[in-house]
């Protein structure tokens, strides 16, 4: 998962922001960031609830959006943000 997140991402974990800069760092922080918790919430989502803005497509409190690392690259889909605060 840390290949598709675009760095730094914006984490939301238990009502506390912070930017997270790497790979190694999003891994490391894995198991606060996707607790047994948030992973219930994410099993129980339903895929017909998914959200749009200009800013991405949010499910389950993770915002993916397209990204292209220049003007002449190909569009990727990436993590942007993730909050795992949200509400069931």
């Amino acid at each position: 998962m840390a290949e598709v997140v675009s760095y730094p991402l914006l984490v939301r974990v238990n009502d506390s922001q912070e930017r997270i800069k790497t790979k190694k760092e999003f891994i490391d922080k894995f198991d606060l960031i996707f607790n047994d918790e948030y992973m219930k919430k994410i099993e129980g989502f339903i895929p017909l609830n998914l959200g749009s803005t200009y800013r991405g497509m949010w499910f389950a409190g993770i915002m993916i959006n397209d990204l292209a690392p220049d003007i002449n690259s190909e569009f990727e889909l990436k993590i942007v943000y993730i909050n795992n605060s949200i509400d069931d």
